[in-house]
């Protein structure tokens, strides 16, 4: 290794050349450079002293860290997150390729890595200088945003994922840091209050028979959220924007009502469903709503495609009269005959007009229906409708088995999370919805 030019000055080299120490004509400060044949480039720093004697010892010393992280095989060489970001999406788009993890799965971790993770420490901060202790501070500050520590777990899986199949295996790192351990009690696993109450529910499927009705639904938008210029809090709908809210309120109401009465997620799996996903029979239900006498319900039998989270499934609930309700509504307001291939939650109005309901347009409308229900124990999320009918069907005694086929969960997973719902069973207090009397395989499919 030569170091040569004129802007070199009282260079001294050590260990047969591979580390060279020397002033620059325009800087007082002594630095170091080695060269790193493996990674074929130069490591080379200012020493920040004036003194020829410490800046050989710290060179010496440094130059010592880079034979022990050579010994390791370890790059001296590092990058910064958004590189080492990028590193790993190809490989997790490789897993997922091959099917061994699910498009849902891909997309949490890669927008929690790049809007949580990475976004904390800085895009351009090298992967290799965050300490155990900063590690430490940024899962303590997760704690205090997130709901659950089962939350916080699994960020940290993700986060681990990213360090063992990336970092650590490509050398860019030596050790993995020194992650936070978490024993979770049982009660801590999840909360009844995390969902809607019986009469929460209640009040909300009150409240949208007359929120559905178009002489209810107002000629002004009050906006929930205010973006840009917050003087336009309040929009003027025309008669289009008028027809479209009319339109997506009617959709919301029966939306609502399948999702929990099926445990189907929100927004991917609801809102890829189409009429040929759909099948319905009447049955004669016994021990329902708490009468001994058999009742007749419309039961649906939802198909939920491969490409959702948890894969092909069959979801069976009694929901069949409100996808009725729906199609006759198309039929009569519309005076449109809905194909199979049709999504069964579809705009009619306005530029979007025969594709599948927005999702950005759905939690908009979500937002507004909760203020204007006036529920606001806690901020209510439409994922919390799986849950109510995940706690309400363990109330009624429904089998495990049978909830997990139906939500795309494991038994244990829904035991895990939930089981502590018995406890607080009341018979008095909670509705009973148990069909133990009917055979699902009795009557004929119908047409909706």
């Amino acid at each position: 290794m030569a170091t040569s030019g004129v802007w070199v000055q009282d260079r001294i080299s050590l260990y047969e050349g591979e580390l060279e120490v020397f002033k620059r004509a325009n800087s007082p400060n002594f630095y170091y450079r080695i060269w790193i044949a493996e990674e074929k480039k130069y490591l080379q720093h200012s020493l920040k002293t004036k003194s020829q004697v410490q800046a050989v010892e710290k060179a010496k010393g440094i130059y010592k860290e880079v034979q022990a992280k050579q010994a390791r095989e370890e790059k001296v060489f590092t990058i910064p997150f958004i590189e080492a970001l990028e590193g790993y999406r190809e490989i997790e788009k490789k897993r997922l390729r091959l099917g061994k993890i699910s498009q849902d799965w891909y997309n949490k971790k890669d927008m929690y890595l790049r809007n949580i993770f990475i976004h904390y420490f800085g895009a351009s901060t090298p992967v290799n200088t965050i300490t155990d202790k900063r590690i430490e501070e940024f899962f303590e500050i997760r704690e205090q945003r997130c709901k659950t520590l089962t939350t916080v777990k699994q960020e940290i899986t993700i986060v681990k994922h990213f360090y063992t199949t990336f970092l650590l295996k490509k050398k860019f790192i030596f050790n993995l840091p020194e992650f936070p351990v978490y024993t979770i009690k049982k009660k801590d696993k999840a909360k009844r209050e995390d969902t809607f109450l019986l009469e929460e529910w209640r009040k909300l499927t009150r409240f949208m028979t007359e929120w559905v009705k178009e002489e209810n639904v107002s000629r002004t938008r009050n906006a929930v959220k205010v973006y840009g210029n917050k003087t336009k809090k309040e929009k003027k709908l025309n008669q289009t924007d008028w027809e479209v809210e009319c339109h997506r309120r009617f959709l919301m109401r029966d939306l609502i009502l399948i999702l929990s009465n099926s445990g189907i997620r929100v927004p991917k799996e609801i809102l890829s469903l189409k009429w040929k996903d759909i099948r319905v029979k009447k049955l004669i239900l016994d021990n329902l709503f708490g009468k001994s006498e058999g009742r007749e319900e419309m039961v649906a039998f939802i198909h939920i495609n491969d490409e959702q989270k948890t894969g092909e499934r069959q979801v069976i609930g009694i929901c069949g009269a409100y996808f009725k309700r729906l199609k006759d509504y198309y039929r009569e307001k519309f005076e449109y005959e809905p194909s199979g291939e049709d999504y069964i939650f579809m705009d009619m109005v306005g530029r979007r007009k025969g594709k599948v309901w927005d999702r950005y347009a759905f939690y908009r409308l979500w937002s507004e229906l909760m203020v204007a229900t006036k529920l606001d124990r806690m901020k209510f999320e439409p994922y919390m409708l799986r849950s109510f009918y995940i706690t309400q069907s363990i109330l009624n005694d429904i089998p495990y088995e049978r909830i997990a086929q139906n939500v795309g969960n494991s038994p244990a997973t829904i035991i895990e999370h939930y089981d502590f719902v018995k406890q607080e069973i009341n018979p008095e207090v909670f509705l009973r919805r148990r069909a133990s009397g009917g055979n699902l395989g009795d009557g004929e499919f119908i047409e909706l």
